[in-house]
């Protein structure tokens, strides 16, 4: 009977700690849950409303003034600070407005006018969605008066969108404010995204050994270089090359020789483009295929470039055809990669990526290398490139063109907005990131050692480079890039940056370049070696709640549920530890 009694004893003691451990878990969670449900609906009402910018500008000077007034903040993080605040206060003080130019007149051609109608749509759904507000300038009169608004969106845009190419004037790195930005790169038009600057620019790099293959096929400009094309045909008499000749409709003659006589003939009357036909291309059940690649430059001298995923793959005609898009025959990139690893092997698709990379990045350093100098340090300017790329039979990517203003291709079976959203909204949202990064560059640097000094902190004769603040501005927004690129993939700088060290050397060695300044190649090689320091931290680096809530964006992101979740198992663990003991 005794037995029983303790038994029932021993079950009821145990029922009611179980219950008061639920109930006291049930009001403690209750009271947490409401405060942090409460701060978070507060802090999502404040991201969608029009204060939202003020807000997070506000917390960011604070945070700024409380870590300045430390007595623990080492001169770097202040310098890093101080040179952060600027960028950020500038930004503060622009509205979130887009300014679209254009000039629909009978001077432009009709190519040009439907890059308007054909792009701004597209600008309008992604700028929308980052909250900016549009200004659409096409067809205004120079010599119109300006009105006191004009001049006061004039001075208080973020974007400036030029959608018909060269038709208006950029304005110069001069006139700009830190924190605007220009959608046209001066000089790149010329040199890169124009075919004859293209063939020229890829002819100029065949001369440096250390592009080990050949980015491009080897072209002309026919008839602006008649002479140059001649002269090669003598010098090279013994190579047995087939030539593709190009016409602005699209119509396309292969040769197997060419002379005088037969250059005259065809480059009398229009323009031509001769290129070296590639006799081996990657045929894909049986079509050859090309690569639509989206790369975003946000830095000149020294550059900053992302590789987007969202690549397309076309099924094309073979010459007999002109090489024309089959239509309805696309691939999404990741469709590609499946087909490659599946056939070949996964390490087979890892090469092709690397080498695409790797033309991308040379064919843009020789570009910036080229550019003048008053663009260094200059972060105003970016530019949406696609690079119109093929595969040789033994997977060589090779650059066939460039488009300075790409047109966003869609993949059968996907949504068109979704996908042209994509590339545009993750642009949009890598340029205009406000958030500090300051901090986390600091630990950066000092793991970098004594590699790099910082000039008005200390700068020593041993160390390899002296960090001007021109070149922090450009670590800063690297790394706060680098951290929000949403589909976007650093290409450079990068670990493998090493990779084109005797690139760059022979560059400016033959002074191809416009930049005077010894130390390109130096500023290249620290670059690289902190990114592989960055790459090694993020790897080792162990990310805690206390870590995480030195992010302003921790504070307005964080999830209630989450905290839910955790403080209910935590709970949870007590009550089977106390029926545990009390079975013991």
């Amino acid at each position: 009977m005794m037995r029983r009694i303790m038994s029932c004893r021993r079950a009821w003691d145990l029922i009611v700690v179980i219950l008061i451990v639920v109930l006291v878990s049930l009001l403690l969670s209750y009271r947490m849950g409401t405060a942090v449900t409460s701060s978070h609906s507060s802090n999502l009402g404040e991201i969608k409303n029009l204060k939202h910018r003020e807000v997070v500008q506000d917390r960011l000077g604070k945070r700024h003034e409380n870590l300045a007034q430390e007595e623990s903040v080492s001169p770097l993080t202040k310098k890093l600070i101080e040179v952060e605040q600027r960028l950020l206060k500038s930004l503060g003080q622009l509205q979130r407005l887009a300014v679209a130019h254009g000039r629909r007149s009978n001077g432009v051609s009709a190519n040009k006018r439907s890059l308007i109608e054909r792009d701004l749509p597209s600008y309008e759904r992604a700028l929308k969605k980052q909250e900016f507000l549009l200004d659409v300038r096409f067809n205004i009169s120079k010599t119109r008066q300006k009105t006191t608004d004009d001049y006061k969106r004039d001075s208080a845009w973020m974007l400036s969108l030029y959608l018909n190419g060269s038709s208006d004037s950029y304005p110069s790195s001069g006139t700009l404010k830190p924190g605007q930005k220009v959608n046209r790169i001066a000089g790149i038009e010329s040199m890169l995204a124009s075919r004859s600057g293209f063939c020229r620019t890829m002819r100029d790099l065949r001369s440096i050994t250390a592009a080990e293959t050949s980015l491009s096929p080897l072209c002309f400009s026919l008839p602006r270089e008649n002479v140059e094309f001649l002269q090669y045909l003598t010098n090279n008499e013994s190579n047995d090359v087939r030539w593709l000749f190009r016409r602005a409709n699209c119509r396309i003659e292969l040769f197997n020789e060419v002379d005088r006589t037969t250059i005259n003939k065809l480059s009398s009357t229009v323009d031509v483009l001769v290129e070296q036909y590639v006799s081996n291309p990657l045929l894909v059940f049986g079509k050859p295929v090309s690569l639509c690649a989206y790369v975003l430059v946000t830095s000149t001298k020294p550059l900053r470039a992302f590789l987007h995923k969202d690549s397309v793959l076309h099924f094309r005609y073979d010459f007999t055809k002109a090489f024309m898009k089959i239509p309805n025959r696309v691939w999404s990139f990741k469709q590609f990669q499946q087909y490659i690893a599946h056939n070949f092997g996964k390490p087979v698709f890892n090469k092709v990526l690397q080498d695409l990379e790797s033309i991308i990045v040379k064919a843009l350093l020789v570009s910036d290398s080229l550019l003048p100098t008053e663009l260094s340090g200059k972060e105003n300017f970016f530019q949406l490139f696609s690079f119109d790329i093929i595969f040789t039979s033994t997977f060589r990517p090779v650059i066939l063109g460039v488009d300075g203003q790409p047109m966003f291709e869609t993949v059968p079976g996907s949504s068109a907005e979704h996908q042209n959203l994509s590339v545009l909204d993750d642009m949009l949202s890598l340029l205009f990131l406000e958030e500090s990064v300051a901090t986390a560059t600091e630990k950066l640097l000092r793991k970098a050692g004594d590699t790099v000094g910082i000039n008005d902190i200390e700068c020593h004769t041993h160390q390899e480079m002296c960090f001007t603040d021109i070149d922090l501005v450009y670590i800063l927004n690297t790394k706060r890039q680098s951290a929000h690129k949403g589909g976007f993939r650093m290409i450079y700088p990068n670990v493998d940056g090493l990779n084109y060290s005797s690139l760059l050397e022979q560059l400016y060695s033959q002074q191809m370049a416009a930049w005077t300044g010894p130390s390109s190649v130096d500023r290249h090689r620290v670059i690289t070696k902190l990114m592989t320091i960055a790459a090694e931290f993020e790897e080792n680096s162990d990310v805690s709640p206390e870590n995480l809530k030195t992010d302003i964006t921790y504070a307005v992101s964080i999830d209630a549920n989450d905290i839910h979740c955790s403080y209910g198992t935590v709970v949870y663990g007590i009550i089977f530890k106390v029926f545990f003991l009390a079975h013991s």
